[in-house]
C-alpha cells in the first residue's frame, strides 16, 4: 500500500447515516423520531472546526444546523441533528431522509460527491393518551432500571430499585412529542435467557391507558444489555405547550 499527501485542504465527507436507517447494524436505534445521527469524516488536511448541515425528508421542511467542533484529518465524528417537533417527519409513515453538508471552516468544499447522503426512514409507533409501562421483574431485579427520554435527550421519567418477581405499572402522561424508552440490564442477560435459567423469566410491555389496558407492544425478554424503543405521543391529556409534569413515586404497604 502506498499513498501520497492529502488531495484537499478542505473536504468534509458524510460517511453514513445511523438514524434513521434501515441497516441491521443500527437496528437497535431504529425506527426513530428523535434526532438524526450522521457520521462525518474530515478528508482535508486542515482541521475541521465548523460545518453547515441542511437536512429534510421528502416533501418536508428544510432545517439548517451549523456545527462547530475540532476534527483532525481522517478522524470521524457522529453528529446529532436537532429536530424541533414531530412535524419535521411530516405525516407520511415512510420515505427518504436527506443530508447535505457545505462550508467547511466557512470556506468552499473542494470535493462535492461526498457532500450528500440519503437514507430511508420509517416512523415508529404513535400512541394516544396515557401509555403504561408494564414490567414483570425476574429474580435479579438489581440489574434493571429504565428511563424515558424526550426528543432532546432529557430524562422525563425513570424507575429502578425493583423487587424480585414483581409486577410494576408506570403511567406516563406525556405532552405530544417523540420519546425513547431505554431499558437497562447490567447483567447483560435480559429478563429471560436460556443460558441463565436461575434468574427466572420477566417481561416488559407497553399498555394503553391502564394496567389492564390493551397491550401496545411486547418486547422480546432475551435482549441482552438493553432495549431502546422510540414512540410518539400523538394526542395527550396535557394542554398544548404544557411542560412535563414532575413524577412522584408513592408506595403503599403492606398490600
Amino acid at each position: 500500500v502506498s499513498y501520497g499527501p492529502p488531495n484537499f485542504t478542505l473536504d468534509a465527507a458524510i460517511v453514513n447515516i445511523q438514524r434513521p436507517s434501515p441497516l441491521i447494524a443500527y437496528g437497535r436505534i431504529n425506527p426513530a423520531c428523535d434526532q438524526p445521527l450522521v457520521m462525518i469524516r474530515n478528508n482535508g488536511s486542515q482541521t475541521l472546526t465548523s460545518l453547515r448541515f441542511e437536512y429534510y425528508v421528502d416533501n418536508g421542511p428544510h432545517v439548517i444546523y451549523n456545527w462547530t467542533g475540532n476534527l483532525p484529518y481522517l478522524d470521524t465524528a457522529t453528529i446529532a441533528l436537532p429536530v424541533d417537533s414531530l412535524s419535521f417527519w411530516t405525516s407520511v409513515d415512510s420515505g427518504g431522509f436527506h443530508v447535505d453538508i457545505s462550508k467547511p471552516n466557512g470556506g468552499e468544499d473542494q470535493y462535492d460527491p461526498n457532500n450528500h447522503y440519503s437514507s430511508a426512514y420509517r416512523q415508529p409507533p404513535g400512541y394516544n393518551g396515557i401509555v403504561v409501562v408494564n414490567l414483570l421483574t425476574n429474580k435479579n431485579p438489581q440489574d434493571n432500571y429504565y428511563e424515558v427520554l424526550n426528543e432532546y435527550g432529557d430524562t422525563v421519567f425513570h424507575n429502578g430499585n425493583f423487587d424480585a418477581t414483581t409486577s410494576y405499572y408506570d403511567s406516563l402522561i406525556l405532552p405530544v412529542g417523540c420519546y425513547t424508552l431505554v431499558f437497562h440490564d447490567d447483567g447483560e442477560d435480559g429478563l429471560s435467557y436460556w443460558a441463565n435459567p436461575d434468574q427466572g423469566n420477566g417481561s416488559l410491555r407497553l399498555r394503553q391507558t391502564a394496567k389492564n389496558g390493551k397491550i401496545l407492544t411486547t418486547f422480546n425478554p432475551d435482549f441482552g444489555k438493553g432495549i431502546q424503543y422510540d414512540f410518539s405521543i400523538l394526542s395527550s391529556p396535557l394542554a398544548v405547550g404544557a411542560t412535563q409534569p414532575q413524577f412522584r413515586h408513592v408506595g403503599l404497604y403492606p398490600n
